[in-house]
């Protein structure tokens, strides 16, 4: 999996391209934690090229979000669809974050 992170203020947008499986979950948490220690409150997340995601992956993205909120920061996501969105639609998890369509529509969301 090929992460790309980009920065807006204190919003960093994660864009995941290729599998996540238990061994890229780690790698995406550890990106988390690099942009927020290095000031970004909050998370997009661009699913727009990610393939897959596995079990690992998804306690990932609850972390990461739960993380986010606990710290007054929040976590999103956009590109939403295709495999992924039908593992999360299975899981009963997409009503748990906060999605968008695009990139810009969810920077203007985030304070």
């Amino acid at each position: 999996m090929i992460i790309e992170t980009a920065l807006h203020g204190k919003t960093a947008v994660i864009a995941l391209d290729g599998r996540m499986d238990a061994d890229q979950a780690a790698l995406f948490e550890a990106e988390c934690e690099r942009v927020v220690a290095q000031g970004s409150a909050h998370i997009i997340v661009d699913l727009a090229r990610l393939k897959y995601v596995s079990s690992m992956g998804l306690r990932s993205f609850l972390h990461v979000a739960k993380t986010r909120q606990a710290a007054n920061g929040g976590l999103a996501i956009v590109n939403f669809g295709g495999f992924v969105k039908q593992v999360f639609d299975v899981t009963r998890l997409t009503p748990l974050f906060r999605i968008y369509d695009t990139v810009e529509q969810a920077l203007q969301s985030m304070p």
